[in-house]
């Protein structure tokens, strides 16, 4: 039995997405233990390569992703379900764009660097700062990133909005007509669904 309230008098329009397997709901198979923890962890970089993917297939490629693991933990060798998917990603977010300059991309990372218990992993870019939020490393596919570089990243709705208010410069840049941010109808957990089916096996 599905029960609905779309907010007091109807205000707002919700959608339900219900995903079945008549065999198993078996959706792929951990062929080792997937680490979540920590930043650049396998399960972050693993959902960072997954909405990469989806957002190809949207025909919005991005050059990067900005995602966490909700520190869900890892995953265990073994069949992964899709009650397995909604304990990895617990919370319904959709996928924003945004076109930011290189100098925006070291503040995010520079912002989110400061919240302790963020495992956020900028992917595949590698962005290493220091405690002053200098660059110390600053590569794009092993490449030298030049200062007037900008990139279009990828990230769920809710960080594109401050993460609740833990990443307020995000929200700026994100809100400021350069970034040109779009949200795609694509959910994080669809995407993540869609990568393990893809896949099959996951490692």
């Amino acid at each position: 039995m599905l029960c609905s309230q779309a907010s007091y008098y109807g205000i707002h329009c919700g959608r339900v997405d219900l995903t079945f397997d008549l065999d198993s709901r078996k959706l792929g198979t951990a062929k080792e233990i997937i680490p979540g923890k920590g930043r650049g962890s396998r399960l972050a970089t693993l959902f960072c390569e997954f909405f990469s993917e989806a957002l190809q297939r949207n025909q919005t490629p991005v050059d990067g992703i900005f995602h966490g693991t909700f520190g869900t933990g890892d995953v265990a060798v073994g069949d992964i379900t899709v009650a397995d998917c909604w304990k990895m990603l617990p919370y319904e977010n959709l996928l924003s764009i945004v076109d930011v300059s290189a100098a925006e991309l070291i503040e995010i990372v520079h912002e989110d660097s400061r919240e302790y218990v963020s495992d956020r992993t900028l992917w595949p870019i590698e962005l290493e700062l220091d405690e002053k939020g200098k660059p110390n490393r600053f590569l794009h596919k092993g490449e030298p990133v030049a200062v007037d570089r900008r990139f279009k990243i990828g990230l769920n709705s809710y960080d594109a909005q401050s993460g609740g208010q833990k990443l307020m410069r995000l929200r700026e840049i994100a809100a400021s007509p350069t970034a040109t941010r779009v949200t795609t109808r694509i959910d994080t957990r669809s995407a993540l669904i869609d990568g393990i089916l893809n896949r099959k096996e996951i490692a």
